[in-house]
């Protein structure tokens, strides 16, 4: 950021302005005038708030057709959210984006918009994907996709848009998700298998 900051100075010293010397210190120093300015607060996005984020973003993209199941996706997502962060401390190795990603996967494929298969990891087998949505009591209502495949494959492809991710990253959050919750309700004590690769 030093470097970045001098070399912002140095444009600004071309151009006739006087910039203060640039250095940590006084990087540091500005830093802490803006969080005092706005009160400290700095404020970082919550599970909530991808959630609603994730749920309005797929809803442009269906062109809300599916508004009433992908908001009873996101209403289930965030009871399962809450009940994640009431129990556990968010960490590095879960960040609310990721466990947002995650929750609303499982709850898409729930409300029959996705397949349930197609959110499991290739490193997992379909009994071990079976037994960690059974044990995280994550079935139903609707134990099979609703959709077409031409129209379920559109909504695996606009669900990875609304988050931003790849189907691999989709698919990791949504086996860290389920672990973690088999892991809240005393039934997932393993540590979760490595990754190929």
């Amino acid at each position: 950021v030093v470097a970045a900051a001098s070399q912002w100075a140095q444009c600004l010293q071309k151009l006739g302005y006087h910039p203060e010397p640039v250095d940590e210190e006084s990087l540091h120093r500005q830093e802490r005038e803006l969080l005092q300015v706005f009160d400290w607060g700095v404020n970082l996005p919550s599970q909530e708030s991808w959630l609603n984020i994730f749920c309005m973003r797929l809803n442009v993209l269906t062109s809300n057709i599916l508004q009433a199941s992908i908001r009873w996706a996101k209403e289930q997502s965030m009871v399962v959210a809450s009940t994640m962060v009431m129990a556990q401390a968010t960490t590095a190795r879960l960040p609310p984006r990721q466990m947002a990603a995650g929750i609303f996967g499982i709850n898409l494929a729930r409300a029959g918009l996705l397949q349930v298969e197609v959110l499991g990891a290739p490193w997992i087998s379909v009994l071990e994907w079976e037994r960690l949505m059974a044990d995280a009591l994550l079935t139903g209502p609707s134990s099979q996709c609703m959709l077409n495949p031409g129209h379920a494959q559109y909504m695996l492809q606009a669900l990875q848009v609304a988050l931003d991710c790849s189907l691999a990253a989709l698919q990791e959050a949504c086996e860290l998700v389920l672990r973690n919750v088999c892991g809240l309700r005393g039934e997932e004590g393993r540590v979760p298998p490595p990754k190929p690769g």
